[in-house]
């Protein structure tokens, strides 16, 4: 059997971010880690013939983005309440699958050279009340309603609860 050398290191993966989803890179960044972490796992991948289709990885845990202060109390205080139900319905934009975004624009930069970063409106709203997410973890209405952002609505959870 021939060897292999593979020279590679996570740096050389990042002209990869932005051809590739946020997900698909932190697999693909972890999936390169672990076989550099074990070299004995390359050979046997070569070995198996090389097929995409052995390699098993887990999805790192996804790394959220440090909410801004203003942004999660607009979040949180920007509602209307719905009496029927209890909830308190965001004013804030709505994305594609029905979930109120929040969204705002860091320091050091305007026009073309901004950088706007949005997030679900109820993580920014639990982000008030409670502090900050810890990453991996999601934030869920208990109402089931998209567009809630009431303090006793929010649920925190973990990575391999659904």
């Amino acid at each position: 059997m021939s060897e292999v050398r593979v020279e590679i290191g996570l740096r050389d993966l990042k002209p990869l971010q932005r051809y590739l989803a946020m997900d698909e890179f932190r697999m693909v960044e972890v999936a390169v880690a672990y076989l550099l972490d074990n070299p004995r796992n390359i050979r046997d991948w070569i070995a198996s013939g090389g097929s995409s289709d052995d390699v098993k990885a887990d999805k790192a845990p996804r790394r959220y983005l440090a909410i801004d202060p203003m942004a999660a109390e607009r979040a949180a205080t920007d509602a209307d309440r719905d009496d029927s139900t209890g909830c308190l319905v965001s004013r804030c934009a709505v994305n594609g699958e029905g979930y109120a975004m929040v969204n705002w624009q860091e320091p050091g930069g305007f026009g073309y050279g901004a950088k706007r970063r949005m997030v679900p409106a109820a993580r920014a709203a639990f982000a008030h009340h409670f502090g900050s997410v810890p990453d991996g973890y999601r934030v869920t209405q208990a109402c089931h309603n998209r567009r809630c952002v009431a303090k006793d609505h929010l649920a925190l959870r973990g990575p391999r609860e659904t």
